[in-house]
């Protein structure tokens, strides 16, 4: 997820979590489950989810919520978002002789 870094460098979007990926498998199946969570700006963050699925296809975004939270230093209102991206991918099967 280099990537993302880069893209919120240089949109100015702070990134509050970016852990590890959740793999769930599912028959000849596995699911991969990422959590991207940013705070900044709303068009940066939209440039972002675009970005995330459309450009750089790093999986499909199946959920993102957007709120707000009182930073008690500067008593001012910050936008955050969670980004829930998802992808499905084949596992190698594993054949015997």
């Amino acid at each position: 997820f280099q990537s993302v870094t880069t893209f919120c460098q240089e949109r100015q979007l702070a990134i509050q979590a970016l852990p590890a990926s959740r793999i769930y498998q599912e028959q000849d199946l596995n699911i991969l489950h990422n959590l991207i969570q940013v705070q900044g700006a709303f068009i940066p963050m939209v440039q972002l989810i675009y970005a995330l699925e459309q450009e750089q296809h790093l999986g499909r975004v199946v959920s993102v919520d957007f709120g707000t939270k009182r930073n008690p230093r500067s008593r001012q209102e910050e936008l955050t978002a969670t980004i829930y991206l998802q992808n499905i991918q084949n596992q190698p099967s594993t054949t015997t002789d």
